[in-house]
């Protein structure tokens, strides 16, 4: 049940809170360039900081990536700040679906610094299993 949501017009990108401690973030479109990327991506952790404001305990995060495609153009200060994102102690696990093959770079780069905290899958319900398998609990 969605509990929470918070809107992006721009890109139609949502942040939502499912349940206890679930966050979902689903991409609307492709960012046209570094620029909508970068302000897209600020808005993103600006509102994911919120969240964590708002929420205790572990957090645990899906992102679709649906409707993104191959066309995103990720800028470098967007890179840092999703590692930044990332290494936050309160997010024990990401789990990444519907993503294009031209993610695969990305997420790969990710999962570096993410040291298993970061999984891609084809499905929602795969994702939210793995992370069911990996401590999430709704409450």
């Amino acid at each position: 049940m969605l509990e929470k949501e918070y809107y992006y017009e721009p890109t139609d990108t949502t942040l939502h809170v499912l349940e206890h401690n679930l966050l979902l973030v689903r991409f609307g479109r492709a960012t046209l360039d570094v620029e909508e990327n970068t302000i897209e991506t600020q808005w993103i952790d600006d509102t994911l900081r919120l969240m964590l404001s708002e929420l205790e305990g572990d957090v645990y995060i899906m992102l679709d990536l649906s409707k993104v495609g191959d066309a995103e153009h990720i800028s470098d200060e967007s890179k840092m700040l999703y590692v930044q994102m990332i290494k936050e102690k309160r997010i024990k696990k990401i789990a990444i679906f519907g993503w294009a093959k031209g993610w695969d770079l990305y997420i790969k780069l990710f999962q570096f610094y993410a040291k298993n905290k970061l999984k891609a899958f084809t499905t929602e319900k795969q994702a939210r299993e793995w992370l069911i398998k990996h401590g999430y609990t709704s409450a």
